[in-house]
């Protein structure tokens, strides 16, 4: 592959890669906590147990012997792309229509699976190993729709193992700190125009993976036995991935640009700070709320070496503010019923690769005790985000063979995400 190579930012939603509890639609990965689940995401961050230490490992406050748990989870997604007038510029000719089928449906499902054991090892000192993949997603327009060259496969999977310690400053001050051993593995490939109206499309392939580290920080204040606040921060982190590069099926003056090669690459993830309040009404209702600010602004997208300019653009963002909401009750001995509602704003600039809206998710769970010493949990959310509209331009290759690209349409997207873990004191 030519060796001229240039760093540029591809619009591929990794961007988002370890957002917490605030991720896009596309990106969101459940968390290990089914019970936070359950409550739309407004229980971790005051939460207690092992399962909410990956959110705010002060959660490992409560444990006063062994507790380990396992989770899984299946979500599914639907995103419907709707072209409306999106066009194709080549060198020397006038705007056409980018054609493809003009409505593009992806349907997406993955598994996802948790674990974590947490102890307690003095009065004031606890430890805890959670083994999560929240980064984890996938995209695949059908082959030939009208955003294939901004994406046709976009495959992020991963793990994070967190080691979190907590420290009991006071009966009622609790502070944590986590280490994350991270690794990520990411298949991106995108279509590329050939300069011949008519031609078949060329390809972009990268395949690669790395292993990072990142660190989170969290504390816990219980003021009286019926509330308590919790706060967290994780830090942005940019993680390296090295891959190997292949560009296939340009003809032409673009034919040099074939080739293959191992190049680096580099995504950004944003910081993301939560407060969360959990306030016990009554002996059988707990009410919580949870406020999560992410620094998306922060986030630089999937920076790619490349020997020409790949039709992408830089990627917009700004800051938000997830606001969450919810309740757990106890209906009988053993049988806790939750429930719970939150609002995320959109992130990102509308674009044919990600789908990013205003995201309302509605979520419900219930927990049963199995014995004195081992509790099931379940929980099910559904989210809808959009309707989008997208007017974005971009470009590929430069100088004589720049070719323009409008892309014009609507994006609507809905989720649902069904989970279930067993809990267990040891």
């Amino acid at each position: 592959m030519n060796p001229r190579t240039a760093i540029l930012s591809v619009i591929a939603a990794a961007a988002a890669l370890g957002a917490g509890e605030a991720r896009a639609e596309t990106l969101q990965s459940p968390v290990p906590s089914v019970r936070d689940m359950g409550v739309a995401g407004a229980g971790d961050i005051a939460g207690d147990g092992i399962d909410a230490a990956w959110s705010n490992p002060a959660a490992l406050a409560s444990l006063y012997e062994r507790e380990a748990f396992i989770s899984g989870a299946w979500a599914a997604s639907e995103t419907v792309l709707t072209d409306q007038g999106s066009v194709i510029t080549r060198p020397g000719g006038a705007s056409t229509p980018l054609g493809g089928a003009p409505v593009a449906e992806a349907v997406a499902g993955r598994p996802f699976a948790s674990a974590g054991v947490g102890w307690r090892i003095s009065r004031r000192l606890l430890a805890g190993l959670t083994l999560a993949s929240p980064y984890a997603s996938y995209a695949a327009p059908p082959a030939g729709a009208w955003p294939r060259y901004q994406t046709t496969t976009f495959d992020l999977s991963g793990a994070d193992l967190q080691a979190s310690l907590a420290w009991k400053a006071r009966r009622d001050l609790t502070l944590a700190i986590g280490a994350d051993v991270t690794f990520a593995r990411l298949h991106y490939a995108a279509a590329l125009p050939n300069l011949t109206a008519g031609q078949a499309d060329g390809s972009v392939d990268f395949e690669g993976s790395g292993w990072n580290l990142g660190w989170i920080v969290g504390l816990k204040w219980s003021p009286s036995p019926r509330f308590t606040v919790g706060a967290s921060y994780r830090a942005a982190l940019t993680r390296d991935v090295a891959g190997d590069l292949a560009v296939s099926g340009l003809t032409g003056a673009l034919a040099p640009l074939n080739g293959a090669g191992r190049v680096p690459a580099r995504i950004t993830s944003p910081w993301v700070g939560s407060v969360g309040l959990q306030w016990r009404a009554t002996p059988r209702l707990t009410l919580s709320a949870n406020l999560t600010r992410t620094g998306w602004s922060r986030a630089q997208g999937l920076e790619l070496a490349s020997p020409f300019s790949l039709p992408g653009a830089a990627l917009i963002a700004r800051d938000t503010t997830t606001l969450a909401a919810g309740a757990s009750f106890e209906v009988s001995p053993g049988v806790i019923l939750r429930a719970g509602v939150s609002d995320t704003p959109r992130a990102f600039t509308a674009n044919g690769a990600f789908a990013d809206g205003r995201q309302f998710t509605y979520a419900a769970g219930v927990s049963y005790a199995l014995g004195p010493a081992m509790d099931i949990d379940a929980a099910l959310s559904w989210s809808d985000s959009g309707p989008e509209v997208i007017d974005q331009t971009l470009s590929a290759y430069a100088g004589a063979q720049f070719t323009d690209l409008r892309l014009r349409g609507q994006w609507q997207s809905r989720r649902a995400v069904f989970a279930l873990a067993i809990r267990k004191r040891l």
